[in-house]
């Protein structure tokens, strides 16, 4: 509770205030103690004597006060009434059409106002500025005097955040002192939430005065927007409608040109050839042109609108273009991303269209080729990926991000397919993209095998002295280093029970660490480190000697046998068929490292292919570590089972997925091998089928993961593994229905989408009809999700409310330049689902399409904050006037000087009543104290020299003979002391203690005379 009583008695305003307590009551305690203490001190007085009692009283009545101030929170405040003023500054390029005043430019002329200001301002007043764009920024810390920290220099930005300005500002101020904010702008906010931060001013009780930027560009000719129909069906032409924007007194003749994707569209089909521009007219204001397209393909469009005049006739070329999209639905359209390669991985593709499921020469891409924009996987229902590792030959960083984004947020399809370089093997642990799976590509506890055995065998060759990219090219070394450097961090990814051998060959192999347990890696490191390049290149004496040492141990101390071969150049000729046939008989798998353009890279991939291993082609020592610690990690967890007698397969019908487990019959094919994963413990996963025996491990297993769906089969589709499922007629139906299961439902029909740009957001409305009786299409539940071009930014729920009969709207973010996506699903009452899509695009030169300044906005800022609207770059405004603005308070709590003075208070307590004090000796003290004072301050006539010198020798003469006669040894002798009569005796009055108490007064008395005299 705080102490903020009305006047009390007519006096002014107290500057003490209670958190904890009203004045009134604090008195009331106070007098309520109060009574206690002088109670209970009036039976001291008796034996201490009045004074000593009294004071004690009085010292204990001061700690009480301080005890109820404590007990009362008090704290001291005080009114400011110094004037500190921000200067809001905008730098946005759209105020670059401010007309220059006086003929300055605007920048000069915003600091010759900003000094002037700061020159006329209270002494005691602060003044600072914060430039503002697309973010703000501190130019001059508010100061007494204005100092500027950055050079108010224009830069490129994307546009308008007035509200970052005024957030900035209010974390700026100083507490001690009245606030103004002074808004310089031409008010057309394209990011941020204005009226957010204006709130936030009034709640922190400061003003904003307004400086309007004001202009009309005019003369300009612009597209203000493109609008195109959202969803369209395959073969079904459409129109756009341009917005052109004049701001000329005449007409003005011009050309449109429209591109889709970049590419020219035909505007006038009966004509011969492209006709990729169209003449046009644009009349003062509003010119809206209709543009027939011709029939588009199936999969995302973006079309681009540029108007083109003649210069004079343009004013600001930036705000000469426009873009939107729209989506053309047909067939089912699939992306297959390939990780197996040659004619085994076109052999899903051909089933698929074998089931009408075609893909196209351009949705056949492998994974380096895969699309890192979200924008350019938007026209695909599913897309399919097959034997893809993470990093080295898979995916990388930004392209698992636009997967993730398509599935979760767009509700797109993924079908992950298995494969020796897939899931587990292929490095997605911890991904991104395994939290989209519905499994965790870790294989489950109960799986876990005995140690794995590796043995790396590293080209030595004298071309492996060759300088290699250390880290993008910035800086270089051998690749002898570099592969010495991999090899040695692939050891530390071992168990200490796994095995390790090093081969280093050139013409002939030489084992620089023999096949051991990997118990000291730091010995094992050194021997590698010996290794130093020599001579040629021979591969095939290298794989016979690690064939040889890895086939000596038992599947019980390896359960795994892998051999990674590296190098750099073209090997002498070798009988690989039957090094091949080694391996597959000892269950040995072969991966390969080409390094460099020299290497020859179709035979090491035939090797890899064969050995059951992975590929790679690395030039660049940072992925040449990865694919080391890679292929380490791979064995230290078997994620591949590849039994003798292969998997039996069975079918759960009870998974919900009856029209898949259909298509398979009763007996599905067995599998010769499979990845290892773990279903999620989720409700919505679903395990349609599973291997046979104890450890039923998943084979396909989905679920829907935020808008999307996404699956998972953990065998392969190639003869590797489905060697038993390309013989059976279950092969291309099954595929076709795992993908259309998991495929994005088609576009709902009877639903019309719009977008209106609303400053910083964009409005989305979605007019619902009743395909039934046309009539608006009431009680639907509409929500998604919308993602915006940052791949970094986590999407936008969008939930939508019925406006009106079949009217449903919401707004979202667009702040930042850039497409984007929302995914909608529709949900009837009775529960039927659907699928709708929508978008938009944001210009870079958005604010540019604004032709003149908001002043309605800068005027509701200034009514809102109870600010003024005040003349540009006039310095006699007043901005550090003190009307209209609130009186500051300082609050400081006394809690830390009242606790030293109530311990000070109970020791001079304890000092009143322990300590007696002789009234004499106090006077006697006082009187001394009172003489040496004036013998210090008064002043005397000095005599002459003569005169003083006589008078000094009498005194000496008279000492003489007074105070040194014989006989006489006492200084005091002319004033003698009767001690016999001062002497007490037994029979006086009171007896001897009050006699010695008396004769001790007398004696005092007599000293003082003669001090006296």
């Amino acid at each position: 509770m705080t102490g903020t009583a009305p006047l009390i008695l007519g006096l002014p305003p107290y500057p003490l205030r209670f958190d904890y307590l009203p004045l009134p009551l604090v008195i009331l305690l106070f007098v309520a103690i109060s009574a206690i203490v002088i109670r209970l001190g009036l039976t001291t007085i008796k034996w201490q004597g009045p004074a000593r009692g009294w004071t004690t009283i009085g010292v204990r009545l001061a700690g009480v006060w301080v005890l109820c101030l404590l007990i009362a929170g008090a704290r001291w405040e005080r009114r400011n009434t110094d004037v500190e003023v921000i200067v809001l500054r905008d730098a946005s390029a759209s105020t670059a059409s401010t007309a220059h005043p006086r003929g300055v430019a605007l920048a000069d002329a915003e600091d010759d106002y900003l000094r002037s200001v700061a020159a006329k301002k209270p002494k005691n007043d602060s003044i600072g500025v914060i430039r503002f764009d697309d973010r703000a920024t501190i130019e001059a810390f508010p100061d007494h005097q204005l100092r500027s920290r950055v050079p108010a220099m224009r830069r490129d930005s994307d546009g308008t955040n007035i509200a970052d300005a005024i957030h900035l500002a209010l974390a700026s101020f100083r507490g001690d002192a009245m606030r103004r904010l002074v808004l310089m702008s031409d008010g057309n906010a394209t990011q941020g939430d204005t009226a957010a931060a204006v709130s936030a001013a009034i709640g922190a009780g400061v003003t904003i005065d307004v400086v309007p930027l004001k202009y009309n560009v005019s003369n300009d000719v612009a597209i203000e927007r493109i609008v195109a129909p959202f969803h369209k069906h395959e073969g079904e032409p459409f129109t756009l409608e341009v917005v052109v924007r004049s701001t000329h007194q005449q007409p003005v003749y011009g050309s449109i040109r429209v591109t889709d994707g970049g590419l020219p569209v035909d505007l006038d089909p009966r004509m011969p050839g492209v006709q990729a521009m169209m003449e046009v007219t644009a009349r003062p204001g509003v010119t809206p042109v209709r543009i027939k397209v011709p029939p588009a393909s199936p999969g995302l469009h973006t079309y681009a609108a540029t108007i083109e005049t003649a210069p004079q006739a343009d004013a600001l070329p930036a705000n000469d273009s426009a873009e939107t999209m729209t989506f053309v639905s047909g067939r089912l359209r699939v992306l297959y991303v390939d990780g197996v390669g040659g004619i085994s991985g076109g052999m899903l593709p051909t089933a698929l269209a074998s089931e009408g499921i075609s893909i196209g020469d351009g949705d056949r891409v492998t994974p380096d080729h895969f699309p890192a924009d979200v924008r350019l996987l938007q026209g695909y229902d599913a897309i399919v990926i097959a034997n893809v590792p993470r990093g080295v030959n898979g995916l990388g960083r930004e392209q698992e991000l636009a997967l993730c984004r398509y599935v979760r947020d767009l509700g797109g399809g993924l079908l992950v397919v298995g494969g020796p370089a897939a899931l587990g093997a292929g490095n997605w642990q911890d991904s991104e993209l395994e939290s989209v799976l519905p499994v965790s590509v870790t294989p489950p506890d109960r799986r876990q095998m005995p140690p794995g055995a590796l043995v790396i065998a590293m080209d030595r060759s004298g071309s492996m002295a060759d300088p290699i990219s250390a880290s993008g090219g910035a800086s270089k070394t051998s690749k002898q280093d570099a592969a010495v450097s991999a090899a040695v961090q692939a050891l530390y990814a071992l168990y200490a029970n796994d095995y390790i051998g090093v081969i280093g060959f050139n013409t002939t192999p030489q084992w620089f660490v023999p096949l051991r347990l990997d118990r000291d890696p730091g010995i094992t490191a050194a021997s590698i480190r010996t290794m130093s390049p020599q001579g040629g290149t021979s591969i095939g004496p290298a794989i016979e000697q690690a064939i040889e040492a890895l086939s000596q141990l038992s599947s019980e101390q390896a359960s795994s046998r892998h051999i990674l071969l590296m190098t750099d150049g073209v090997s002498e000729p070798a009988n690989y068929d039957a090094m091949l046939t080694k391996l597959q008989q000892h269950h040995i798998t072969l991966s390969t490292v080409a390094v460099g353009s020299d290497a020859d890279v179709a035979m090491l991939s035939q090797l890899a292919l064969r050995g059951g291993g992975c590929a790679y082609t690395v030039a660049d020592a940072a992925k040449l570590r990865e694919v080391f610690v890679r292929e380490a990690t791979t064995l230290r967890r078997p994620f591949v089972v590849e039994p003798p007698g292969g998997i039996p397969v069975l079918a759960d019908p009870s998974s919900g997925s009856r029209k898949l487990v259909d298509r398979l019959g009763n007996q599905p094919p067995r599998l010769g091998g499979m990845v290892l994963t773990s279903p999620r413990k989720h409700p919505g996963v679903q395990v349609p089928l599973f291997a046979a025996g104890g450890d039923h491990d998943a084979v396909l297993v989905h679920w829907l993961c935020g808008l999307g769906h996404a699956a998972v089969f953990a065998g392969d589709a190639t003869p590797r593994w489905a060697s038993a499922w390309l013989q059976s007629p279950v092969y291309g139906k099954f595929w076709a229905e795992a993908v259309r299961s998991i495929s994005r439902p088609a576009i709902s029909e009877d639903f019309e989408i719009r977008t209106i740009p609303d400053g910083p957001r964009t409005k989305l409305i979605v007019e619902a009809a009743d395909g039934g009786s046309g009539r608006g299409w009431s009680f639907l539940t509409i929500a998604g999700r919308c993602t915006s071009p940052d791949a970094h930014a986590p999407a936008q729920d969008l939930h939508l409310q019925q406006t009106g009969p079949g009217i449903y709207e919401t707004t979202f973010d667009t702040t930042d330049p850039g497409a984007y996506f929302c995914s909608l699903q529709v949900t009837t009452p009775s529960g039927k689902r659907g699928a709708l899509w929508a978008g938009a695009i944001v210009a870079a030169d958005r604010e540019l399409r604004d032709l003149q300044s908001n002043d309605a906005l800068l005027a509701q800022i200034a009514q809102d904050t109870g600010g003024r609207l005040l003349p540009a770059f006039d310095a006699t405004a007043g901005i550090f006037s003190r009307a209209g603005l609130r009186a500051s308070v300082s609050s400081q709590p006394l809690r830390d000087l009242l606790i030293p003075w109530l311990l000070a208070i109970m020791l001079i307590d304890v000092a009143v009543r322990r300590v007696a004090f002789d009234a004499n000796a106090m006077r006697h003290l006082a009187i001394v104290a009172n003489d040496r004072a004036r013998a210090f301050f008064d002043t005397r006539k000095i005599e002459s020299a003569p005169a003083m010198l006589g008078a000094l020798r009498r005194t000496r003469t008279e000492l003489r003979e007074n105070r040194l006669k014989p006989g006489d040894c006492s200084p005091q002798a002319s004033h003698p002391i009767n001690v016999q009569q001062q002497l007490p005796t037994e029979s006086a009055p009171g007896g001897y203690v009050v006699g010695l108490r008396q004769a001790k007064q007398r004696a005092r008395e007599i000293i003082r005379q003669q001090n006296l005299s």
